[in-house]
């Protein structure tokens, strides 16, 4: 198969405009001949005392961040001096051998725009 003409195809949509960042994914995002584009790594949100509020391996898989509706709550944490990320997701690109290609990417636009320039 010629990698130039490969298509790319989208398994887990966009949620919104306002649903950019990593936190929102989880699991394949998208493939493209040999590579996927996967949203992986456990996210940590505690209070500055340590405390934690909440740690989940997918956003989908743990609803006790229902209060967080968007990335502009999640940029209100990132502000807010009661709380910190202690650990985030990210994005990366993986061959069919699972080995990662390249760079990660905080948020899904710059992530599906670097698989889709994959050959």
């Amino acid at each position: 198969m010629n990698k130039l003409n490969t298509k790319l195809e989208v398994v887990s949509e966009k949620i919104s405009d306002k649903h950019n960042d990593s936190f929102w994914y989880d699991g394949v995002i998208a493939v493209k001949g040999d590579y996927r584009l996967i949203a992986c790594g456990d996210i940590r949100i505690v209070y500055d005392n340590g405390e934690e509020w909440g740690t989940h391996n997918g956003f989908k898989a743990y609803d006790s961040f229902r209060e967080i509706e968007n990335d502009d709550d999640l940029e209100e944490i990132n502000n807010d001096k009661n709380y910190y990320f202690d650990m985030n997701n990210w994005f990366e690109i993986l061959d069919n051998e699972n080995e990662s290609v390249g760079d990660i990417y905080g948020n899904y636009d710059d992530a599906l725009e670097a698989l889709r320039e994959m050959k």
